[in-house]
């Protein structure tokens, strides 16, 4: 558990504190706006999708605008090699931390989704997590903020149909109360 709680702390450390305010103000003052001028259904997933265009921006504050640039530019493009790493050397923790961060970092983006977009099908949730990640993996690449690995793509996809996964057992039980 320290492992997580480091990296998280170290992520989210990075990013300056008008960032979060920002955040905060808006989606405070929008969700205002958008209950009051659309009925409180209508307000409801525009407030999500609101959310989640807000959680997409965190993400790359956190990977990629507000991270340090590194001197090397390493592309690791083998799939699942974090796994096979781990008998090779005493990180296994730390690497385990790394990928519980990745697929946890896209749970919003499913259960968001889920919820802002009307008709949405896992396909396209699967479509924007993994378009998501790779933009994120393209921008670190380029502006030498990070790994560019295909083992974050695979978590962070994952962690998108988590989220998806979550915001239908939700709707599936809202369904079964009503």
């Amino acid at each position: 558990m320290t492992e997580l709680r480091v990296f998280s702390h170290g992520a989210l450390e990075g990013i300056p504190a008008y960032v979060y305010i920002g955040l905060i103000v808006t989606f405070c003052i929008g969700s205002i706006l958008l209950l009051w001028l659309k009925e409180w259904r209508k307000g409801i997933r525009y407030c999500a999708f609101l959310l989640l265009a807000e959680w997409i921006f965190l993400v790359f504050c956190t990977c990629v605008f507000f991270r340090e640039s590194g001197e090397e530019c390493r592309v690791n493009l083998i799939p699942l090699i974090s796994y096979f790493d781990y008998g090779e050397n005493s990180y296994l923790m730390e690497k385990a931390a790394l990928n519980i961060l990745n697929v946890a970092l896209f749970i919003p983006v499913g259960l968001l989704s889920g919820y802002g977009f009307r008709k949405i099908t896992w396909q396209r949730v699967l479509c924007i997590g993994a378009l998501l990640s790779i933009i994120v993996e393209i921008l670190q690449l380029i502006l030498r903020r990070g790994l560019c690995e295909m083992d974050d793509v695979i978590h962070n996809i994952v962690g998108g149909m988590v989220g998806y996964g979550v915001y239908w057992i939700f709707k599936y039980l809202h369904m079964k109360l009503n």
